[in-house]
């Protein structure tokens, strides 16, 4: 049986929103003809998914380095340093972790895999040598537009199939 392998830059939890169902709706879909896997490049500290019962997870880092966007604005509104220094160091962390996923990455696939990339988010994570077929699920402006982070996830990612 041919593999389909789902990749998200971190595995989020059930309330995440319309990504992880949208993505349990096609595993439903799929399930009796393909074996599915679904990675998370960042360790999302789940083992087990319920939206994702019938598929093993795969946490490609053993650590949880996602950055929160909004407690880097919060804690600056409010001058909380420490804080601040923490999710800072985590996205520092999230960028320094593209080259090394990379060539994990690389490695990790075979020619006749069918690997889905969530998000530009998640493709920065992936290597060239992948070919990958990138979905989005947000507003195509978010990453292509005028928001800072979004545009810089697009340019560094690696280009899909």
């Amino acid at each position: 049986m041919k593999n389909i392998y789902i990749v998200f830059d971190k595995l989020h939890s059930n309330e995440a929103g319309g990504l992880v169902s949208a993505y349990a709706s096609l595993i439903q879909l799929l399930k009796d003809d393909y074996t599915i896997k679904v990675i998370s490049i960042i360790n999302s500290n789940l083992t087990r998914h319920d939206m994702f019962s019938d598929c093993e997870i795969i946490n490609v880092s053993k650590y949880d380095f996602f950055p929160k966007m909004e407690i880097i604005s919060d804690s600056l509104k409010s001058f909380k340093l420490l804080l601040l220094l923490k999710e800072l160091f985590k996205l520092l962390c999230y960028f320094c972790y593209i080259p090394i996923s990379r060539i994990k990455m690389k490695k990790f696939f075979s020619l006749e895999d069918i690997i889905i990339v969530s998000s530009p988010a998640a493709a920065m994570f992936m290597s060239s040598k992948n070919r990958f077929i990138l979905e989005i699920h947000t507003k195509f402006e978010y990453f292509w537009g005028t928001n800072k982070l979004g545009r810089l996830q697009s340019k560094l990612m690696s280009k899909p199939y």
